[in-house]
């Protein structure tokens, strides 16, 4: 069997948790031996308009098009302000094999993290 292909787009916490996910599964699959689930994994190609992770996280304030390109084919970067803080609690967007408070160094954090504190966790 051919392993399905997938892209994922975006690589902000939607796509980092899903690859995170999958690449948990794989290695529980590699412990136990298991080359049959294993070779029916899909293989995945993450990407993002950013360098690295962070996805919409990521603050840019220049525009994404070239001078010689058609406005209607190009569409500025979308991202969250500066100033955001997220409007749901840290603990549902949390890697469960690595928390904030240790990436933090168990710093008090409050339940509303702003947009830099998920950037830097992400990245």
């Amino acid at each position: 069997a051919v392993s399905p292909t997938v892209a994922v787009i975006g690589a902000g916490p939607g796509g980092m948790f899903f690859c995170h996910a999958l690449e948990t599964y794989r290695r529980d699959l590699l412990e136990k031996g298991d080359d049959v689930a294993l070779a029916n994994l899909p293989k995945v190609t993450c990407f993002d308009r950013a360098s690295g992770p962070g996805g919409v996280w990521h603050v840019e304030s220049r525009s994404t098009i070239p001078s010689d390109a058609e406005p209607k084919l190009c569409s500025r970067r979308t991202s969250v302000y500066e100033a955001f803080w997220t409007n749901g609690p840290k603990e549902a967007i949390e890697f469960f094999d690595y928390t904030y408070d240790e990436h933090f160094g168990g710093h008090s954090l409050p339940v509303y993290m702003p947009r830099w504190a998920i950037l830097e966790y992400l990245s």
